[in-house]
């Protein structure tokens, strides 16, 4: 199994070192505009006077006590744009678990393997989740940085370390279903976009939900409700469902993906 999974780390590097240098580089640049963005005085309580509330719950903005560098981060990057940018790495991974490899016609190649189809994939699922707490840790390490020469920049640590945790356990979600797609198509193309679809999908029902109270009720069904990144950044406290409902939605998908795939008659064309 260790072989399998250093081929797959191998297999995977590309991706990985250039997803990982983009979030440092972009975690970076957020951090040296901070200083820029205090000095010029903006005012963050006036600005989203004219916003309507559920604008800024929807996009994790939050004006709530002092403004401050982790907010700041929140606002600008962890409360949506990490997870757009992730987003298409979580998808492409799992849909080369299975889809990608019955697509291009290598799943015999994979297979052949004196390794059960179970071993194989949790050694695909373990990879994934190192490379995903790699990412996290690129993008902590670029806000971190920044603090060595400008003072300006205080990192409130409990706070974005919450936050990261909880990022970590979207992406678990948003890969298990994923996977459970990868097992159940033998197109990456369909993998990635329904993945992909849902995903939005789950923010669109959000953004509605917050919008209209007729259908407040939608929230309880998307995966962005239990984030709460803004909350986090503020100084809050994680919240025991929220872990429950990621991981639930985890461990449910890769469960039926694994299930599936053992089960599944793989024919290459």
């Amino acid at each position: 199994m260790l072989t399998l999974i250093k081929k797959i780390l191998r297999d995977n590097k590309r991706s990985l070192m250039g997803y990982g240098i983009g979030l440092l580089v972009y975690s970076l640049l957020m951090a040296a505009m901070y200083p820029m963005f205090i000095e010029s005085g903006f005012n963050m309580e006036e600005f989203m006077e004219d916003f309507p509330e559920a604008f800024m719950q929807a996009f994790g903005v939050s004006v709530e006590g002092e403004f401050t560098f982790t907010s700041y981060i929140g606002m600008e990057y962890l409360n949506m744009m990490w997870i757009i940018i992730v987003l298409f790495f979580i998808v492409y991974f799992a849909a080369k678990i299975i889809a990608s490899a019955i697509d291009d016609g290598t799943i015999e190649l994979v297979l052949s393997r004196p390794i059960s189809r179970i071993k194989i994939a949790l050694c695909h699922i373990f990879v994934f989740i190192m490379a995903i707490i790699m990412l996290e840790g690129v993008t902590v390490i670029g806000f971190w940085l920044p603090t060595l020469w400008e003072s300006s920049i205080v990192v409130d640590w409990g706070p974005l370390l919450r936050t990261m945790f909880m990022l970590l356990l979207f992406s678990l979600a948003i890969f298990g279903f994923s996977f459970l797609f990868s097992a159940l198509f033998s197109n990456k193309g369909k993998v990635v976009a329904f993945g992909t679809t849902l995903t939005l999908g789950f923010y669109m029902m959000n953004f509605i939900s917050l919008y209209w109270k007729q259908v407040e009720w939608l929230k309880h069904f998307t995966l962005f409700y239990y984030y709460r990144g803004s909350d986090l950044l503020a100084g809050k406290s994680i919240i025991f469902t929220d872990v429950l409902v990621y991981l639930g939605v985890f461990i449910i998908c890769i469960g039926a993906g694994l299930w599936y795939f053992k089960r599944r008659d793989i024919c290459v064309k």
